[in-house]
Parts: C-alpha cells; sequence; structure tokens
C-alpha cells in the first residue's frame, strides 16, 4: 500500500465514482418496466399482444371508464385483426388506416410507440449542442447557434443538399433583392 501514489488513489476514486454512477443509471432506466411491457404489448408477435390489464397500467392513461371499456373493445378485436401483421409499425399502419374505428387504440399506440423516439431524439439533440458550443463559438448570437444545431441534429438532409446544391442556387439567384443600393 505504500507504493501506491497519491495519484494513483485519486485515480481508483474517481473510477469507482463513474462505475457507481453508470450503476444508477442502468438501474434508473431499466425499473421502467411499465414502458417496456407497453412496447412488448404493441408487437403482434408477443404473447402479450394487446394486453388490456398491461395498457392501463400505463402513467398519463384516462381512468375514465368509457375509455377503458373502448380500449378493451378495441384490444379484442384488434387481437383476431391485426395478429398478422409482422411488427409494431405495420400493426400501427392498419389501425391508422381503420379511422375512427380504433381512434383509442390508435392513441395508445401514438403513446407507447412515439414517446421513447422523442426522448431519444432530445438526448441527441443536448448531446449535439455540448459538441457545437464549443468555448471558442461560446460567443456567438443564439440564432446562429440555434442553425448549427439543426444542420448537426438533420445530418442527413443537410448532406443531401451539400450533395445537389442546385436548387437553394436557384432561389438564391431568383431572389431580387440581394443588393442593398446605397445613395448620397
Amino acid at each position: 500500500m505504500d507504493n501506491i501514489s497519491e495519484h494513483e488513489i485519486k485515480m481508483r476514486s474517481q473510477y469507482f465514482e463513474i462505475i457507481d454512477n453508470i450503476v444508477i443509471e442502468m438501474n434508473r432506466r431499466f425499473k421502467q418496466t411499465e414502458l417496456i411491457e407497453a412496447v412488448e404489448t404493441c408487437n403482434p408477435s408477443s404473447k402479450m399482444f394487446l394486453d388490456i390489464d398491461t395498457l392501463i397500467k400505463l402513467p398519463g392513461i384516462s381512468t375514465d371508464n368509457q375509455f377503458i371499456e373502448k380500449l378493451r373493445a378495441q384490444c379484442d378485436l384488434g387481437k383476431k385483426m391485426f395478429a398478422a401483421d409482422s411488427n409494431s409499425i405495420e400493426a400501427y399502419l392498419s389501425i391508422k388506416s381503420m379511422g375512427a374505428s380504433f381512434l383509442q387504440l390508435e392513441e395508445m399506440y401514438r403513446r407507447i410507440l412515439f414517446i421513447p423516439i422523442s426522448s431519444a431524439t432530445a438526448e441527441k439533440s443536448f448531446s449535439t449542442m455540448r459538441r457545437i458550443k464549443t468555448y471558442n463559438r461560446s460567443t456567438m448570437t443564439g440564432k446562429r447557434l440555434h442553425n448549427l444545431a439543426l444542420l448537426s441534429i438533420e445530418r442527413e438532409k443537410s448532406e443531401e443538399l451539400i450533395q445537389n446544391p442546385d436548387e437553394i442556387l436557384n432561389e438564391f439567384a431568383s431572389n431580387k433583392l440581394r443588393r442593398l443600393n446605397f445613395s448620397m
């Protein structure tokens, strides 16, 4: 123990602190079993496909008896109608194509399948912002920062524009207000 330097002790302490934070974060994320089970109920190949008891446990679901009874009836019918779909997205598209017949079930699918995507998009946005707003760029205006963030987040679309800039160049060329006239 005498051979261990102060630097090594500090490094070990930081290492264990990082490991603890990782474990805490993993536990926090994997405790959200309601959402994981709800995603499973949307999968037509699952044994839990459209299980009403699992769906009504989700936070934020209406406790209105009329809503729950309609959802129950739609789930019972949906188990037979949409079981042939190969995945959750196909099932959602089939439900959506039915129009007003499956409004409650469509709402459930939207909540279950699209909320995680929104959350991931927000995390992606924050990591992009961290990358963009470096020390050298900390003095830029909010508008410029916003525009750079959009370009970075929507990288696929901006790369398409870089590959084929003709459309933007033509629009710029057609704009007559490019020059300012100064008179004295």
